[in-house]
């Protein structure tokens, strides 16, 4: 017997993802609704906003997390999804990581606190499956010049090399730096290693009359900052 896919338009008016949107706007929508409409079909057997809350379960129903997998990982850990359907996800995903960098900063705007520096870094490493660091090069009134990645992996010493820092403030003319790093696991706690660095980079950048404001943990969720936990 021949079977068809279950698509959207097979559903109830008031159940379609596409015209519930066109009548009550996206914001009426669930997470898996919106999916859905990327989605755009579902398998034999279910609909697409029944995959895309299967999807959703599969990552704890947090965007957050669904925003750091991979294709490769889609296709193998959801069952109707492919790689076309993959790269619209992660796509759609980072557009949304981009508009709320671009609505929640004002990008030539002085950084005065650990709050202004977190939209760059958690458009750049929050969603990150792998540890980054990276610093924030300012000039004299405090806006940002660069922003520039210094290494990935562990956070160690051998990755973090405070010289590799100091050359690229010395390089751009920067006057004050505000490093900072994520932690996959989104626990913002900092470790041995992160206070051992901070250290070292405070009392380097102390010796070439450079200001190192702070150094921040960027998670998905938030952040942690030395300096305003009186760390530096």
């Amino acid at each position: 017997m021949e079977t068809s896919h279950i698509k959207i338009k097979d559903l109830d008016v008031q159940d379609r993802p596409r015209e519930k949107l066109m009548a009550h706007g996206a914001r009426a929508l669930s997470n898996a609704e919106l999916l859905a409409i990327i989605i755009g079909s579902g398998t034999q057997n279910i609909t697409a906003v029944e995959l895309a809350q299967r999807m959703l379960g599969e990552y704890d129903n947090k965007l957050a997390q669904l925003g750091r997998a991979t294709v490769p990982m889609l296709c193998k850990k959801i069952k109707g999804i492919g790689p076309a359907k993959a790269v619209g996800i992660i796509a759609a995903l980072e557009l949304g990581n981009r508009l709320q960098l671009e609505t929640s900063t004002e990008m030539n705007r002085p950084i005065t606190q650990a709050s202004d520096a977190y939209p760059y870094f958690r458009e750049k490493i929050a969603m990150q499956n792998h540890e980054e660091f990276w610093v924030m090069l300012l000039n004299n009134a405090n806006r940002v010049i660069k922003m520039e990645r210094i290494g990935q992996g562990g956070i160690t010493g051998s990755i973090v090399d405070v010289r590799t820092v100091l050359r690229a403030a010395i390089e751009h003319s920067a006057t004050a730096i505000i490093a900072a790093h994520n932690h996959p696991s989104d626990n913002p706690r900092q470790s041995a290693d992160d206070e051992r660095i901070t250290r070292k980079l405070a009392e380097a950048a102390r010796l070439m009359d450079i200001r190192f404001l702070d150094h921040l943990i960027i998670t998905s969720k938030g952040y942690m900052s030395f300096a305003e936990e009186g760390l530096l």
